[in-house]
């Protein structure tokens, strides 16, 4: 709704669609990640608020997250690629799967110029759906990466440099807001018109 508040009900942004995607709606998830006390909540979207945004324009996708492994399956491929991209932080893996579920869902085209935001992290990207993302045709593209986290207390919460990177090292009571930070200036390309909202890192753990 921050979304959709901040950028749908002003001028400049007016040209921008939005699409929101989550998991699979009513999937269990615990509310505070690793916290076996913390409250049991369901996924997805109220069907009050879903009707609003669909009012505003706002298509919500809610399907199982592409590199997520099926109960049962011995084929763990898809979770190593998803466990690999942790290395750029927690919300990179979800910021490409977003684009995944929406592409596949028919909001946005394949090759489409796309920006993605999910919870610490934001890209530019060239959209494409699940069983073409390594194709080398028609595979999905990372332009650059908008932020990320400085601290990655999503993917690697238990590594023991994370706290002190370099110079973006930040203190463990900082905000979130002050855990992400701009590393790449954007080429001078044509602006994306399409905004894809991914799950948070909440939303999104394993089950």
């Amino acid at each position: 709704m921050f979304a959709v508040d901040t950028f749908l009900t002003r001028q400049e942004f007016s040209s921008i669609q939005m699409v929101a995607v989550t998991p699979p709606a009513g999937k269990l998830y615990r509310s505070m990640p690793g916290d076996d006390k913390s409250e049991i909540v369901s996924a997805g979207v109220p069907s009050a608020r879903k009707d609003f945004l669909r009012e505003m324009g706002v298509p919500v996708v809610s399907a199982h997250m592409p590199f997520k492994v099926a109960n049962g399956s011995s084929q763990p491929a898809w979770s190593d690629v998803a466990e690999a991209f942790g290395v750029l932080g927690g919300g990179f893996s979800l910021c490409v799967q977003s684009i995944l579920m929406a592409c596949d869902a028919g909001e946005v085209e394949i090759g489409e110029r796309v920006v993605a935001a999910s919870a610490d992290t934001a890209m530019a990207a060239i959209a494409s759906r699940t069983e073409l993302f390594k194709s080398a045709q028609h595979g999905l593209l990372v332009e650059h990466i908008v932020c990320r986290p400085r601290r990655f207390d999503l993917s690697k919460r238990g590594h023991s440099s994370v706290a002190s990177m370099g110079r973006f090292q930040v203190s463990m009571e900082s905000s979130r807001e002050e855990e992400s930070v701009f590393i790449d200036v954007p080429p001078q390309i044509e602006e994306p018109q399409r905004l894809i909202l991914g799950p948070s890192d909440s939303d999104a753990e394993d089950d």
